[in-house]
């Protein structure tokens, strides 16, 4: 508790610097410096302290109407919003969306409040900007969670992502009573099928099973349904995860989760071309009939602009916003802004799937159906 202490009072200690001194930009910059320097899970939560008790800068938007888009059923000031995992319980859904995202992603929610697994549990690779997240779906449950988004204030997006407990003895009804309570809180629902860190993570991999939840999802919600997947999905399960989504009219993928690794969940640059190419061929896949929001070791406006090319509509970023703070929102939607006007285009909408041919070669589509025979029977 002493060590919480002490860097509380270093941080409240910098945050008192006047801004006759020195500009609130500059705050952050040394705040995410301190930060960086202590346990993740310690930094985290000072971070959750101080943003859900309203102790905080509002930074600043970066607005441009090239930036904005509809999806979703929603208009998006910006494409670049946060993934799910920084604020999984809704504690912070105003203040994050001060911060100068486009939109939020909460959870993974639970039905059942969940410990997660024991400490230590997130670890970082500075030297690559990489995360290592082995939390295990901590969660307070859905009861708590339903009463901070009651709480929203702001006019931000705000989607909710969900999972299973991993002793549920039936996961149907369990995900139908999470769906019931947040349904009229959220924007958009996203299912966690993908999280590497708990033992549900196999259950995902029968098609049945799958095809089970992803109906009961859109039978129960109100709202659009995204289904998020991980980086290195089996190509039959992919498939046949797509063939899925338009059968039931799934609203949105996010491409992807974090990377399965001995060490938990790995995110940050180490997987940007991973995500990349991944959404490239989920684009392709579906013939850029499905929305997807892509995932994975967005630091620059470059990576932003590479994943919108091969067929994201929307961005998400987690690891960056770690290493970098607010600033990276604002740095990120500028050097987009920059690249799309470059390029002649007047919308980021006409951007996406530019790098994509959508008609396949003869030796596309007998590679495809290799992939999958061999994916099939392995």
């Amino acid at each position: 508790m002493n060590i919480i202490k002490n860097h509380i009072g270093k941080i409240i200690g910098f945050s008192s610097i006047t801004t006759a001194y020195i500009n609130k930009h500059k705050i952050y910059d040394l705040t995410t410096n301190i930060l960086n320097e202590m346990d993740p899970e310690i930094a985290h939560n000072i971070i959750k302290m101080f943003m859900s008790n309203n102790l905080y800068f509002k930074y600043p938007n970066y607005k441009s109407s090239i930036l904005t888009s509809h999806i979703l059923d929603k208009e998006f000031k910006n494409p670049i919003g946060l993934a799910a995992g920084f604020d999984k319980d809704a504690d912070m859904i105003n203040s994050m969306s001060d911060m100068g995202f486009g939109f939020v992603e909460v959870g993974t929610v639970l039905k059942n409040p969940n410990a997660g697994n024991k400490l230590p549990r997130i670890f970082k690779d500075g030297d690559n900007q990489n995360i290592f997240n082995n939390m295990g779906l901590n969660s307070k449950g859905i009861e708590y969670v339903s009463n901070n988004l009651e709480k929203k204030v702001k006019n931000n997006i705000i989607g909710v992502n969900i999972g299973q407990n991993y002793n549920s003895l039936d996961s149907i009804k369990d995900y139908s009573e999470v769906l019931e309570k947040i349904d009229k809180h959220a924007d958009y629902i996203v299912l966690n099928i993908s999280c590497p860190n708990t033992t549900t993570f196999d259950k995902y991999k029968n098609i049945d099973y799958l095809s089970k939840i992803i109906k009961n999802a859109k039978e129960n919600s109100t709202k659009p349904v995204l289904i998020k997947i991980p980086p290195d999905i089996n190509y039959y399960l992919l498939c046949n995860l797509i063939n899925l989504s338009i059968l039931y009219n799934i609203n949105g993928l996010i491409v992807s989760n974090t990377l399965k690794t001995d060490k938990g969940g790995l995110s940050g640059k180490s997987i940007e071309s991973v995500t990349s190419e991944l959404i490239k061929t989920v684009y392709k896949l579906s013939g850029g009939q499905i929305p997807i929001i892509g995932c994975g070791g967005v630091f620059s406006g470059e990576d932003a602009y590479r994943k919108i090319k091969n067929g994201a509509s929307l961005i998400q970023i987690y690891t960056s916003f770690i290493y970098n703070g607010p600033k990276v929102i604002y740095d990120i939607n500028k050097e987009l802004d920059e690249l799309l006007i470059n390029d002649g285009y007047s919308n980021i909408s006409q951007c996406v799937g530019t790098n994509i041919d959508l008609k396949y070669t003869y030796n596309e589509l007998f590679d495809s159906y290799y992939k999958y025979l061999i994916s099939y029977w392995n």
